[in-house]
């Protein structure tokens, strides 16, 4: 097995060894699941592949102590607990949708792999997708609690729309949802004066789609269906700014190329970078439909 998909998924699963209420150390594993990704996607130059290679090698030094053996378990090829965890978190949008991306990215890697893997690891990541669902309900500006916002009847077409009266999800309706979740998330990216990052939300807005659509492709098409009225409202929640936005900084627009090196050396800044160009690299090549484009937001997050 691959050394990243490896050390990613017990990188997911150390985040409640080191604290059982856990839940944002989780960004390690999962960009290493979404490096591990871009090496085989065949998107990538050799230049970017080796300073991608090189980037990940450096955060298994940064973050070694997220990866450090686990209980000895009976080993397992049952992940039901993880796929319970994401149903929790399909209920009520928490966290940006992270448990729904860590559950996407876990089971992707689990499935692809085949993988046995010791109970504790299963059920570790399970409590980490399950503190997801716990958060700060205050996050969107200018609600005081967002569990009690409702969608717009505008959202969506009228096929997701349909998913919404709790049909399940299709081949059509979940690249719409993915195409629309990108358009929506890449306008108005905005940060403001004191510091808050309005684009970080709008970066989940796509990882989040992104692993949406993970679920279906993996066969979870039910589970999929639930996860698709939570990013509805996140989508919505994610444009809730300050009108007239005059005290907001616009971003300055930059063009995410794969093949330059420089994206994962001297333009790097954080672990979202992977995710985000791991979910608009796989959506571009996999939909079969246009997708507007990723500069806006990649300049909010490399620049």
């Amino acid at each position: 097995m691959d050394t990243f998909v490896r050390n990613g998924i017990l990188a997911l699963a150390n985040v409640v060894e080191q604290d059982t209420k856990g839940w944002f150390e989780g960004h390690v594993g999962a960009s290493l699941l979404a490096g591990a990704a871009l090496l085989k996607s065949g998107y990538l130059s050799d230049a970017s592949y080796e300073s991608l290679q090189l980037r990940l090698h450096l955060q298994l030094e940064e973050y070694a102590y997220l990866l450090k053996p686990l209980a000895v378990s009976m080993l397992t090829t049952n992940y039901t607990p993880i796929v319970d965890a994401i149903t929790l978190n399909t209920q009520q949008l928490s966290r940006s949708g992270h448990g729904v991306i860590y559950g996407a990215l876990a089971l992707k890697a689990l499935s692809d792999n085949n993988l046995k893997v010791s109970e504790s690891l299963v059920t570790n990541i399970a409590k980490l997708i399950t503190n997801c669902t716990h958060d700060k309900w205050d996050r969107y500006f200018g609600l005081d609690d967002y569990r009690y916002y409702q969608v717009l009847d505008n959202t969506l077409d009228s096929p997701l729309h349909r998913q919404i009266d709790n049909e399940l999800i299709d081949d059509e309706n979940i690249e719409a949802l993915c195409a629309v979740a990108i358009e929506r998330s890449v306008a108005q990216v905005y940060h403001d004066a004191d510091g808050y990052f309005f684009a970080g939300e709008k970066i989940h807005g796509i990882t989040h789609a992104h692993a949406v659509f993970l679920l279906y492709s993996l066969g979870y098409t039910e589970l999929a269906s639930k996860a698709v009225r939570p990013l509805l409202i996140q989508l919505e929640l994610n444009d809730l700014k300050p009108e007239p936005p005059s005290d907001l900084i616009a971003i300055q627009p930059k063009k995410l190329d794969l093949s330059d090196p420089t994206v994962w050396g001297c333009g790097y800044r954080n672990e979202h970078q992977i995710k985000l160009a791991h979910s608009y690299s796989e959506l571009s090549a996999r939909l079969n439909l246009p997708l507007s484009k990723l500069d806006n937001l990649w300049g909010a997050v490399s620049g």
